[in-house]
């Protein structure tokens, strides 16, 4: 299934983004997948902007500390995840396990007493540029299990995070959150420069 959102900036709307140094920031939310949450996207907008992507998701690891600024480096990765299957993670790479269920599933299988980061990652394309990055994160001790059940729900708002996959330290704040769902896969979005929010179309 593929989602789109079309993002409208006017020529002041743009000036007054770029002059303050911020980017659009697209997080995801992730009603159960726990963690911290991450900037799955940014980038810095033309006047008419299209981010696009499908319902398809990687299971990572990074050994990057989980705190918040720290771009987070997929050192790990599956390929297309299955929804219910368990992927466990030893001698450095996954394996996946067939199984049934919505969530994605992972087991640390890394030797005691190695803790490292995992969680979801997706690709979207933004003005035709793929990009690939965490959609989220969270701490999995060793010999633990971590399940991820994403929903196609994201936030739009600007930021001064600069690279995909940042760690963020607290909510969004003027966020605009949009609930896609199969039956309503589209929104267009314009940015309102005198409320310095987004706002749907």
């Amino acid at each position: 299934m593929q989602y789109q959102i079309n993002i409208t900036f006017s020529p002041a709307g743009l000036k007054q983004i770029y002059a303050g140094g911020e980017s659009v920031t697209v997080a995801k939310d992730l009603p159960n997948g726990g963690g911290f949450p991450i900037a799955w996207l940014t980038f810095r907008p033309l006047q008419s902007n299209q981010v696009t992507w499908h319902d398809n998701y990687s299971i990572y690891t990074t050994a990057t500390p989980l705190v918040p600024g720290a771009v987070l480096s997929m050192s790990s990765q599956t390929g297309t995840a299955q929804p219910g299957w368990l992927y466990s993670f030893q001698s450095g790479i996954f394996e996946g396990k067939a199984g049934s269920g919505s969530a994605y599933s992972t087991l640390n299988l890394a030797a005691p007493p190695y803790s490292s980061v995992f969680g979801l990652a997706q690709t979207a394309e933004i003005n035709g540029v793929s990009a690939s990055a965490p959609v989220s994160a969270t701490q999995v001790p060793a010999n633990d299990q971590s399940s991820f059940t994403p929903g196609e729900a994201v936030a739009i708002f600007l930021s001064m995070v600069r690279n995909p996959g940042t760690v963020m330290d607290g909510g969004f704040a003027n966020a605009l959150t949009l609930d896609l769902t199969p039956q309503h896969p589209m929104a267009s979005v314009v940015y309102d420069e005198l409320a310095n929010a987004f706002r749907q179309a």
